[in-house]
């Protein structure tokens, strides 16, 4: 088994990384890319992506994970859309790495629930990401202007936590 290991954190360096790898004898076991543009590359050679993140506004690795139906495992960080629905995400205890590996090894250990898990993940992200939202806006805008006891806040939070990925795809592809 490689991990494939991308970090984008403050708080350890990739001096550290590189230390704590040679510490454990890992150099064959775990491949730090670096940067590329080619992320549709590491998506279809994942069998399963872990988020160590603590605190997340709108992860669009765990979206695009989902999307390409590989499993995420993370931390329970409820307010995510994507793990309020919960199909292709297993979390475990905030801080808790051990179960967070334990749940990668069984998930990877049964090949089954690995597929299921991705699976479902994918209907979510395709359910999740395949809406109008041109209709969406408009229809928001239009009520905005024309009924003053329409809750602004609620609706734009609505609209944005859920379809904002989505805006973030379409522009990616132009």
């Amino acid at each position: 088994t490689k991990l494939y290991m991308v970090v984008s954190s403050k708080e350890i360096s990739q001096k550290e990384i590189d230390l704590r790898v040679k510490k454990y004898n890992l150099e064959n076991n775990i491949i730090m890319p670096g940067f590329t543009k080619n992320i549709e590359y590491y998506y279809n050679l994942a069998n399963v992506f872990i988020v160590t993140s603590e605190s997340e506004g709108y992860s669009m690795v765990m979206g695009e994970s989902l999307t390409y139906g590989v499993p995420v495992i993370t931390y329970d960080l409820p307010w995510l859309s994507h793990i309020e629905d919960g199909r292709g995400i297993i979390t475990v205890e905030h801080g808790n790495y051990k179960k967070m590996a334990e749940e990668v090894v069984a998930l990877l250990r049964d090949n089954y629930r690995l597929m299921e898990v991705g699976k479902k993940g994918k209907i979510h992200a395709i359910e999740a990401f395949n809406k109008d939202i041109y209709s969406e806006w408009s229809s928001f805008i239009h009520n905005s202007i024309h009924n003053n006891n329409i809750n602004k806040l609620k609706d734009v939070n609505h609209i944005n936590y859920y379809y904002v990925a989505k805006f973030d795809n379409m522009a990616r592809r132009d």
